[in-house]
């Protein structure tokens, strides 16, 4: 929905030319509209999408009560505000028939219980003028991003990374974390000094001091999962009312709201049900060309004229360094951005709303390979035996001696002495700090796999994804999936009944059958490219050996000889990770 920055300061620094450009990069997020209060001591910014109450909801917002102290910015979207507004308006006079002003409203009656309150996607920071306080949250699903940054005597808060003082200079932990992970994740960014606030948190700064507390605790619903005693069909039942209140008020706004289909389960499954919601109803889908189509299997559930198709085609050298240089606010490789781009670009021509299905894999554990080594199963001791077996082989090349066997590791895209001969840094392993804690307090391992996928994969990679590359565009992404009611529900059902059989998702499949008689599903192929094809292109070959050159930027950071040497035959995620760094940093690196 939007972009702001948030700066308290005891320093003269509006007039920066580094920090304007931190205004320029948030207005990229928000294209309808910009503002911005400066005042003693601090200063607040904006730029809307706007889709709620478009006349009166103008940010930076100034509450009604107690005397106009109260200074919001807000990026998202709150579902239930109306139904929070009804509770609120015997406490407070509203002037505005916006989101945001319920925000300001919740917190000044129930203080930072208001979070548990709110349904919906958001980051916000609110300043109190008259106590020099700042709170500031963020959702808890990390569905929209938070920064900040501060040196003691500035506070920065910012829907991009941005280091207080204007200085550039790469994480060695965020280096590390992306070159094994292909996203950085946990609190620490690409950025030195540059820090996110973990989605299910918020931070109060008082006298200076930054107190970061978590109020959303998945780990806790999950370890109450053992009580539950409801049958498949009281399941299934509970979960399709749920899923149509979530699509209903996912389609509360002052605009049309489209969908984003492809040929999975989850989004078609969402069909049905926005159906039944909106007469004036479409669809966006993606066709990549070829066997990979899934555009065949859209027309089976959807009407060809209310249904528009992007080309997925296009995609060349010049949108590879344009996706991962100017798109995404840190390096990110995940290749789907690149065909996320050029769907997004297509639904700004009708929508500048529109729904999606992330989320459902994580929740409900439709990742297959992430669990079929666990199930108690002949098959599945074959396949943890080889996990075993790659697990220490991967670890000595790591030049780890840890040999226990973890059924939440990740193979790391390059090892830790090629990053540190790449880079000349240290070997680092890469932290997530609250889902190290959710998994030290969970026994069962596919507990531990699903809460990894929500804590770390959803909010850093999907969810980082579909935030910056529908922005960009002009589009906000909402995901009917992560409402706040589903969310509890599905860390609630036990993940043994989610995965039942090596019947991976079968809740939404139950449903999606009953939906669709006369369809078979088929396997989500999703947005994704032929990495290895693609980076076979001519123009990707010129790219690389640029990148590998002295004239590169990133040469000024690595050994680009050593990566010529480890990477020249190679059309893996191993190639392609490096070159979005290299893509990134021709952009930043100034």
């Amino acid at each position: 929905m939007c972009g702001f920055a948030f700066l308290k300061s005891y320093r003269n620094m509006l007039n920066n030319g580094k920090y304007c450009e931190l205004l320029s990069r948030i207005q990229i997020r928000g294209r309808d509209d910009f503002n911005m209060i400066v005042e003693d001591g601090y200063s607040a910014a904006h730029a809307r999408l706007a889709l709620i109450d478009i006349q009166m909801g103008k940010q930076p917002m100034r509450g009604m009560g107690r005397g106009g102290r109260y200074i919001i910015v807000f990026n998202g979207e709150i579902y239930n505000y109306k139904y929070l507004r009804n509770l609120l308006s015997m406490h407070y006079t509203f002037r505005t028939n916006s989101d945001t002003e319920v925000i300001i409203a919740a917190f000044l009656v129930w203080g930072h219980n208001c979070l548990i309150k709110l349904n919906g996607m958001f980051s916000f920071v609110i300043y109190d003028s008259s106590n020099d306080t700042i709170f500031a949250a963020r959702d808890p699903s990390g569905q929209k991003p938070l920064y900040y940054s501060e040196d003691g005597e500035q506070f920065l808060f910012s829907s991009c990374p941005f280091e207080v003082n204007n200085s550039f200079r790469l994480s060695d932990h965020g280096i590390s974390t992306f070159m094994q992970n292909g996203y950085t994740s946990g609190s620490n960014t690409m950025l030195h000094n540059v820090y996110q606030i973990e989605p299910g948190h918020y931070c109060i700064v008082k006298n200076n001091i930054l107190l970061v507390k978590r109020y959303f605790d998945p780990g806790n619903i999950v370890r109450e999962s053992v009580q539950w005693q409801y049958s498949f069909d009281d399941e299934v039942s509970c979960l399709y009312e749920l899923l149509k209140r979530s699509v209903k008020r996912a389609l509360v706004a002052d605009i049309p709201v489209g969908l984003l289909i492809s040929g999975g389960i989850d989004s078609s499954l969402l069909l049905s049900i926005y159906r039944l919601y909106s007469s004036d109803y479409k669809c966006f889908t993606l066709d990549i060309g070829g066997d990979e189509s899934e555009v065949g299997q859209v027309l089976k559930y959807y009407e060809s004229e209310r249904l528009q198709i992007a080309n997925g085609t296009i995609a060349d050298a010049n949108k590879f360094k344009y996706v991962y240089g100017k798109i995404h606010t840190e390096p990110f490789s995940d290749s789907s951005s690149i065909n996320t781009a050029i769907l997004m670009e297509s639904v700004a021509q009708e929508r500048n709303c529109v729904i999606g299905g992330d989320g459902a894999d994580e929740l409900f554990g439709g990742y297959e390979w992430r669990f079929e080594h666990l199930l108690d199963t002949y098959p599945a001791m074959v396949l943890r035996a080889r996990r075993v077996y790659s697990q220490i082989k991967s670890k000595l090349l790591d030049q780890s001696f840890d040999f226990r066997f973890s059924p939440l590791y990740r193979y790391p895209i390059f090892y830790s002495d090629e990053i540190t001969r790449l880079f000349g840094i240290g070997k680092m392993t890469p932290c997530n700090e609250t889902s190290d804690k959710v998994m030290a307090c969970l026994s069962n391992d596919l507990d531990k796999v699903i809460l990894s996928d929500f804590l770390d994969f959803l909010p850093y990679d999907i969810n980082r994804k579909s935030d910056e590359v529908g922005l960009h565009y002009g589009v906000e992404v909402r995901s009917p999936y992560q409402d706040i009611e589903l969310i509890d529900f599905a860390l609630s059902l036990p993940t043994q009944s989610k995965l039942a059989w090596k019947n991976y998702k079968r809740h939404l499949k139950y449903l999606h059958k009953k939906a669709y008689k006369n369809v078979a599903s088929k396997p989500k192929k999703g947005f994704g490219l032929d990495v290895t094809k693609y980076l076979k292109r001519d123009d990707m070959q010129s790219l690389f050996n640029y990148y590998t050159s002295n004239s590169s930027m990133i040469s000024r950071i690595t050994d680009v000889s050593f990566a010529n040497k480890l990477l020249n035959d190679n059309y893996t995620s191993r190639r392609w990770t490096f070159m979005v760094l290299s893509a990134w940093l021709e952009e930043n690196l100034k």
